[in-house]
């Protein structure tokens, strides 16, 4: 879960780990310490407890307290279970301590994520309940969900599922009210890794932003420019090595956007390798598709602009999601073969024949 400095070269000298960055390079100055204290923006009173209406099993939960029932998933920094607490049921997740690396690094990014998660508040936000200190068992322990956003795509993708514009719209705006959440606080929180695979949902399908492995507080004055995160999420100017702001959350919120709205993952095409260097001198994007209305285009767009200033913040997101809602029917079924105005054509045709099947059986003419 590292992060470091890079500089952006030609294609064939740009050597880009597919599923994170990870660099030896302490360059960047951005806030890092053992300790991270927030309060929200204008607030007097600096947040040091949780009111979460939830169970806080503590920082020292004991590691034979865990009761593992299954395991969820694993990536390169650790493994997820459903487990049980004190008989409720979680989710724990066990960090990997690398074994030829630097272990304390490791442990530096788990106490990070660890006093950055025991802070948040927030109804977007994965519930934090505790943690495990216990050489060699370093684990978070967070609310259990029923999956992620990036399940739910691939359900959609093969057609198991349908997906309407309703409920994307739904998961967009939870996800932007998570992320302007955290960019509220003081100091502010860059969540460095938004992607769908890191956005969980409830069985009521509410969304979760989670995964907060890469996260770091922006002190006042302090400078960002460490490279880090998933390629395909990452915006230019961190490519660039540039000095960077929480306008880089917006612009991976952006391609996140276009992964709710086309139920798969960006630039399967493209040569990871090549990637930064498409997105920053030649300014690749994601296609834009017929099926998506033309006003999600425009917030599509507008998050992933080149220039960070000219992206919105995320109040400003929510506010073009309300205006999107007015204009895009919530019950549409997303259909990636045709555009949306076929869509809404072929909905208001059904419930048109639906309307006259009825008039006609309560008349007796059918």
């Amino acid at each position: 879960m590292g992060c470091g400095a890079s500089i952006l070269q030609e294609p064939e000298g740009i050597s880009v780990d597919t599923h994170k960055f990870v660099h030896a390079s302490k360059a960047g100055t951005l806030a890092n310490s053992a300790r991270v204290r927030v309060k929200k923006k204008g607030d007097d009173v600096i947040t040091e407890s949780r009111n979460l209406g939830e169970v806080f099993f503590g920082l020292s939960v004991p590691f034979h307290e865990i009761d593992v029932k299954s395991t969820l998933g694993a990536g390169n920094f650790g493994v997820v279970y459903e487990a049980y607490v004190k008989g409720k049921r979680v989710a724990v997740k066990k960090i990997y301590l690398r074994e030829d690396g630097d272990k304390a690094s490791d442990l530096d990014d788990f106490e990070q994520e660890v006093d950055i998660l025991s802070l948040l508040v927030h109804p977007n936000i994965v519930h934090f309940l505790g943690a495990v200190q216990e050489y060699p068992n370093y684990c978070l322990i967070t609310e259990l969900c029923e999956g992620s956003v990036l399940d739910l795509l691939k359900l959609v993708e093969s057609k198991k599922v349908r997906a309407t514009w309703g409920l994307v719209l739904d998961i967009a705006a939870d996800c932007a009210n998570a992320c302007g959440y955290l960019h509220s606080l003081e100091p502010i929180i860059l969540h460095r890794d938004i992607k769908a695979e890191n956005l969980l949902i409830t069985e009521l399908f509410r969304c979760k932003l989670s995964d907060f492995g890469l996260s770091r507080s922006l002190e006042k004055d302090a400078i960002a420019n460490t490279v880090c995160g998933t390629p395909r999420w990452v915006a230019p100017e961190v490519y660039r090595g540039e000095v960077y702001s929480e306008k880089i959350d917006v612009y991976s919120y952006g391609i996140v956007l276009w992964e709710l709205f086309c139920f798969k993952k960006p630039y399967l095409d493209q040569d990871p390798i090549n990637l930064p260097y498409m997105v920053v001198h030649k300014n690749l994007r994601p296609p834009l598709c017929v099926h998506i209305p033309e006003v999600l285009h425009s917030l599509m767009k507008a998050c992933w602009h080149p220039d960070p200033a000219e992206r919105p913040s995320f109040p400003a997101v929510l506010q073009l999601l309300a205006n999107a809602k007015s204009e895009v029917k919530p019950s549409i079924t997303i259909d990636t073969n045709i555009s949306y105005a076929e869509a809404v054509e072929n909905n208001n045709r059904k419930l048109s024949q639906g309307i006259r099947m009825g008039i006609g059986l309560k008349s007796g003419l059918i």
